[in-house]
């Protein structure tokens, strides 16, 4: 049985941490339906291979669609939830900045009613596994994403992408050049005096030429 999976927010789907007044037997704190956030009587899941393979690649789609790098907590559960419940899923295109998993591991919870989904809410918990992914280790997976083009740099959102990228020109990261490798050699030059060679500018000849250029206009 193929299990699917949600982001989550880690803290609240943790039972030993759960209010006494919450009975972990038929019930969960109202905090957790927060994190399923239907749109449309809609839920948004996310279909894992069966060797659960794309893993790491539906994770780091879903990374990176936030506007901050941080860690990710993801909730896997089985399918069988869904018939246990009279639910099914429909192929739908997801929004993500990874096409691929857009096209061929989203899926569409529809015609979800406030205890439906309350239910389904409190099958997950019982029977999911929660896994938590570092920020350390999302940066490297979205670097990784976009070396591999499995991301579309363009669309993720902006100051997410600048974590990404570093330094690096966005176009030396699409070509599937690293940042590191990107920025090597991406000092400012300039003409040496003998033989007209470039070599890079040093932040001391920086200061030398600003200086020299704010006397010489005191000087005018």
């Amino acid at each position: 049985m193929r299990r699917f999976l949600i982001t989550i927010t880690g803290a609240k789907w943790n039972r030993d941490e759960w209010p006494k007044f919450v009975d972990k037997t038929v019930d969960i704190p109202a905090n957790c339906l927060y994190d399923l956030n239907p749109e449309h009587n809609s839920l948004s899941v996310w279909e894992l291979a069966d060797d659960e393979s794309n893993f790491e690649r539906l994770a780091t789609a879903l990374a990176a669609n936030r506007d901050n790098l941080s860690h990710i907590d993801c909730l896997l559960f089985r399918g069988d939830v869904f018939s246990s419940l009279g639910l099914t899923t429909l192929s739908s295109k997801g929004k993500t900045p990874d096409e691929h998993a857009n096209q061929q591991s989203h899926r569409d919870l529809n015609d979800l009613s406030g205890k439906v989904i309350t239910d389904f809410a409190i099958k997950i918990s019982q029977h999911g596994e929660t896994k938590r992914i570092s920020k350390k280790q999302i940066l490297e997976m979205l670097k990784k994403g976009v070396q591999k083009k499995e991301l579309s740099i363009e669309s993720v959102p902006e100051k997410l992408r600048a974590k990404i990228v570093g330094l690096a020109p966005i176009a030396s990261i699409e070509n599937g050049v690293s940042p590191e490798e990107a920025n090597i050699g991406s000092q400012p030059t300039v003409p040496h005096p003998i033989n007209s060679v470039e070599i890079p500018m040093s932040i001391k000849d920086h200061c030398r030429a600003i200086g020299a250029l704010i006397i010489r206009r005191f000087r005018i």
